[in-house]
């Protein structure tokens, strides 16, 4: 009771609860930075129509961005080629890492894909509108890399490759003669 007959006398007074003063006591007191920092009615209206402005001017830019919504165009016909692009097949990667990109024309959304390597699945991404790639490891030696695709028309894709990572050359013995040259120990 007493803390509600504080704040009353406090408002009546003109002061907020840490004892600052809520209205200006003076003309000019909020402008050479008063003890409070509040926006006037007016220039919060006025700061409020600007945000709006801004966000609706940035709601626009990303629609426009963002072209035509890939679901409601007819599909197209598509082709392996035309939509996976695995790296070529060369006489060994150096790298054990591999990128399987897929880039499917307007209108072509596919449901789901899968990528394969050794016949066991790694990677599998669904409902895909736009491109959109995934890296696998590949493990040493020979790898046969398998990628299957379906749009949700039930057009399906498939892709396979042979690739093998590069084996590290093996550490060359020491020649059977030569002993190898050591440093420090005991007495002889």
């Amino acid at each position: 009771m007493l803390e509600r007959s504080r704040a009353v006398k406090m408002a009546i007074a003109g002061t907020c609860a840490i004892g600052q003063p809520s209205v200006p006591r003076r003309r000019g007191d909020f402008e050479r930075g008063g003890a409070s920092g509040s926006v006037g009615p007016m220039r919060r209206h006025r700061l409020l129509a600007m945000l709006v402005c801004v966000g609706v001017l940035a709601g626009g830019t990303a629609l426009a961005q963002s072209g035509s919504d890939p679901y409601e165009l007819p599909e197209p016909t598509v082709r392996d080629g035309q939509v996976l692009k695995l790296a070529a097949a060369s006489a060994c990667l150096r790298s054990q890492r591999l990128r399987v990109r897929f880039t499917p024309p307007a209108g072509a959304v596919f449901g789901w894909f899968e990528v394969s390597v050794r016949e066991r699945k790694v990677v599998r991404l669904t409902g895909i509108p736009r491109a959109a790639s995934a890296t696998v490891r590949l493990p040493r030696g020979r790898s046969i890399v398998r990628v299957q695709g379906e749009t949700l028309g039930g057009q399906r894709v498939e892709d396979a490759r042979v690739y093998r990572t590069c084996e590290p050359p093996p550490a060359t013995p020491p020649a059977p003669g030569e002993r190898p040259i050591q440093q420090g120990g005991g007495e002889d």
